[in-house]
């Protein structure tokens, strides 16, 4: 990812700060979000899936390391990413909450089939595994499936 250095005036730079505070993401991701709003969805689709496949990354890292708050993040990260390459592929906009994610991972398994559930579902394991204790294999079981449905969702960009 390329990095950018601007200037802004303080006010400005105040508002920006405490509009990311609220939506409890750091300053960078705000920003970002509402430079990338500008680009074309299926480019905003494709940036979604190098994110995601960058989040999968460090999910698989965290594994290595046990570190399960940090697994957990990053997990979540590569599956909302995905959703929202789908959605901006599908309708050309991102979900608006929960609901809307919930409604696009169902269009998904339509689009897809339903193994997307498993994939969905295995996203919610780390979260449980995450409470519960740390079991290895399922969580390594969870995150292929998280790439698989990655993988999926990058065909759709590719064909179009």
């Amino acid at each position: 990812m390329g990095s950018l250095s601007i200037k802004l005036p303080e006010p400005a730079l105040e508002w920006f700060t405490r509009e990311a505070k609220k939506k409890g993401i750091p300053l960078e991701e705000y920003v970002a979000r509402i430079v990338m709003k500008h680009l074309p969805p299926l480019d905003r689709a494709r940036k979604y899936i190098v994110g995601a496949r960058e989040c999968l990354y460090k999910a698989k890292e965290r594994l290595e390391k046990e570190d399960r708050v940090y697994l957990l993040r990053e997990a979540d990260c590569a599956m909302e990413s995905t959703v929202v390459a789908f959605a901006l592929w599908k309708n050309g906009s991102e979900p608006l909450d929960e609901v809307e994610l919930w409604d696009y991972k169902n269009q998904m398994e339509e689009t897809l089939g339903e193994w997307v559930h498993d994939a969905w579902t295995s996203a919610y394991c780390i979260q449980y595994c995450f409470h519960i204790g740390f079991t290895k294999k399922d969580l390594k079981l969870a995150l292929e499936r998280i790439r698989k449905l990655i993988d999926a969702v990058a065909e759709l960009l590719r064909e179009d």
